[in-house]
């Protein structure tokens, strides 16, 4: 279905998403006007816009639950899913922009033949491509708000409970009752550590760390490769993938066991 993509999952960067392309429809429909079938003043084009521009919102909003569907049930994200997801955006609108157009408040002359070939259709071609890197610029943001740090450090309950390192250096840490066992690598050799805390609170301090297993936390730079559906490798480890977790780190590390 096309080329791998990343996907957004944050709710709030799709409800910005959402407002900021209805804004930017509201403001072109109302200072350009391209399909206006008579000159119209500019106050009563700017109140009459204001119904485009919430049903356009709206079915932004309505589009993220089918694209988390369509996120669990393949598992992955590619450029055909993204397509399909943001023509949902023009799909879902149709009739109702246009029985808006025919309202009382608009008071449309077109048929609807003409409707669609003359109004609705340019305006697909002329928002979709804005609507797809509105998306992209949007998960650039994400992407550049979730830097990853360069030194990090572990602590436990106790005062010398405490482990400094880059964050590159560290591989995964794994529960092990009261305790976490903390791998880490140092010019080139396998270390662990004991601390007395628990792999909630790491993953609390931490959340670049990602939870593959119940009693297991990775460090998504260390990820070597697939063994098995429910196994990995990291850099001098292997450790066991639970089936809740396999999408997310496919998603990760773009790679199918």
């Amino acid at each position: 279905m096309g080329k791998q993509a990343d996907f957004i999952k944050n709710h709030q960067y799709h409800l910005l998403i959402g407002l900021l392309l209805g804004i930017w429809v509201y403001l072109f429909l109302v200072l350009i006007g391209p399909f206006d079938a008579a000159p119209l003043p500019l106050r009563l084009r700017a109140k009459m816009m204001f119904g485009y521009a919430g049903l356009m919102i709206l079915a932004y909003y309505a589009i993220i639950p089918i694209q988390n569907l369509l996120w669990h049930t393949f598992k992955a994200w590619n450029t055909g899913l993204e397509l399909l997801t943001v023509s949902c955006v023009f799909i879902i609108p149709f009739l109702p922009c246009y029985y808006f157009y025919k309202s009382d408040i608009v008071r449309g002359e077109f048929g609807f033949s003409t409707f669609v070939w003359e109004q609705y259709v340019p305006t697909i071609l002329i928002l979709m491509p804005l609507v797809i890197l509105i998306r992209r610029g949007v998960l650039r943001r994400s992407k550049t708000q979730t830097t990853l740090p360069s030194k990090i450090t572990l602590r436990g309950e106790h005062s010398l409970d405490i482990l400094q390192l880059d964050w590159t250096d560290l591989i995964c840490v794994k529960s092990a009752n009261n305790y976490v066992e903390v791998y880490y690598q140092k010019a080139g050799q396998l270390h662990k550590k004991l601390l007395r805390t628990t792999s909630k609170s790491i993953q609390a301090n931490l959340p670049q760390l990602k939870r593959v297993h119940r009693s297991y936390l990775i460090n998504p730079l260390h990820f070597v490769e697939w063994r098995s559906k429910k196994q990995i490798a990291l850099t001098h480890l292997e450790v066991p993938v639970s089936q809740s977790y396999q999408a997310e780190l496919k998603e990760l590390t773009q790679i199918r066991p």
